[in-house]
């Protein structure tokens, strides 16, 4: 009888240790097979790992990478950095944007998703997510405002010298699509 016991708890051990190869398998082959930065934070003790993908977005050395959240900290936007000093107080996942510093300076555009584990108390206790480069993304918004901005500006110039008006409406007009203010006016 001891032995029929045995031999079950034996199979259940070897049926959960090829289930947690399988998990395992499946979060690696997930964290390669995705361009974003996947990341995972015990706040219990601060460590935070990262897929080799950060290195991609960043252009940091893995040497130069940070196993805890200071390391991302230190690399937002001063701008931006508000935006990671609050978590909030309820819900099970968070989405925020900022700017990232890579290692040459500039800065990448980064959507930021986690899903966040809390205990008993409501206290969280892991988060895990992913950044995703969204620079050119907003290159391309940021292009496409402006040249919306320019059709304003072409369109309010031919219309006003179309309609042959006084120019100090003219040049009000061409001022606030252009976001400034004239510097002259004429009389």
């Amino acid at each position: 009888w001891i032995a029929g016991v045995v031999h079950h708890a034996d199979v259940q051990r070897r049926a959960l240790e090829r289930e947690s190869r399988r998990n395992e398998e499946r979060f690696r082959l997930l964290a390669h097979a995705t361009n974003d930065a996947v990341w995972d934070h015990d706040v219990t003790n601060g460590a935070v790992w990262w897929n080799h993908n950060i290195e991609i977005l960043t252009g940091y050395a893995p040497t130069d990478i940070g196993r805890d959240h200071s390391w991302r900290l230190r690399h937002v936007h001063p701008e931006d950095a508000e935006c990671l000093e609050t978590l909030g107080d309820s819900g099970d996942s968070l989405a925020r944007e900022y700017r990232f510093r890579r290692a040459d300076g500039t800065y990448a555009h980064v959507l930021d998703r986690a899903y966040v584990m809390r205990d008993a108390r409501g206290k969280i206790v892991r988060m895990i997510g992913a950044l995703m480069d969204m620079t050119e993304r907003k290159r391309a918004e940021e292009l496409q405002a402006e040249r919306t901005r320019l059709a304003e500006f072409e369109a309010t110039v031919s219309g006003s010298l179309v309609q042959a008006g006084p120019l100090d409406p003219m040049l009000q007009r061409c001022a606030e699509v252009l976001g400034c203010a004239p510097r002259f006016v004429w009389t």
